[in-house]
């Protein structure tokens, strides 16, 4: 008996350890948001870059958004990127912005929840999500705030781990599943890639 109240105690443990770190991952706080954050960027960076090669604009887009951003590394990229856009990250976690905001880029940071955000109707001419979209709470009031802060020629990129999608949205592991999704928000999957465990998916408004 007592060996396995040992073992349920370590199980315990091991649960409420597991569940904190998912919580971190979701809105960093602490010293142990920073670290995490330092080493997600380190491990989703090269997805970051992947993704981005599906995107060839024959004109730099005027704005850029940033979902979930971390400590900023993507943001920043995507203004090394695109030199001549205005590029904006958004965090739902004061921790993450502050650690953004030591980077050296023309990036602006600012605290925003995708759900609703604060920016005018058509603003961004390109948006995205790497690494992020399966934590947010509501999805489709995401997705609907997503179309109306995008132009109407604008893209927006979602990249992520696939494994991520069939544990949070199992729902939508099915590529057509998704798209009927989107359809529901007045958004249409125009480019689907897959890489090892990483997926990438082009989306654009249906006008």
């Amino acid at each position: 008996m007592k060996v396995i109240g040992i073992i349920l105690l370590v199980f315990l443990f091991l649960g409420a350890l597991l569940y904190y770190l998912i919580q971190q991952s979701k809105k960093p706080s602490g010293s142990v948001g920073v670290l995490m954050m330092q080493l997600f960027n380190k491990a989703y960076l090269p997805m970051v870059r992947w993704a981005l090669s599906f995107y060839n604009p024959s004109e730099s887009p005027m704005k850029i958004l940033d979902i979930g951003v971390g400590n900023g590394k993507s943001t920043a990229l995507l203004a090394k990127n695109f030199p001549e856009s205005k590029v904006v990250g958004i965090e739902i976690a004061e921790i993450a912005i502050r650690e953004a905001k030591k980077l050296p880029t023309t990036a602006v940071f600012q605290l925003e929840n995708i759900q609703n955000t604060s920016f005018d109707s058509k603003t961004f001419d390109l948006i995205c999500a790497f690494q992020t979209h399966f934590h947010w709470q509501d999805l489709k009031t995401a997705f609907y705030e997503i179309r109306r802060i995008l132009t109407d020629e604008g893209i927006v990129l979602v990249a992520c781990e696939y494994a991520k999608i069939r544990y949070y949205l199992p729902q939508y592991k099915d590529t057509q599943a998704f798209q009927k999704f989107l359809n529901t928000v007045g958004l249409q999957l125009v480019q689907e890639e897959k890489y090892q465990g990483w997926r990438f998916y082009k989306i654009k408004k249906t006008i």
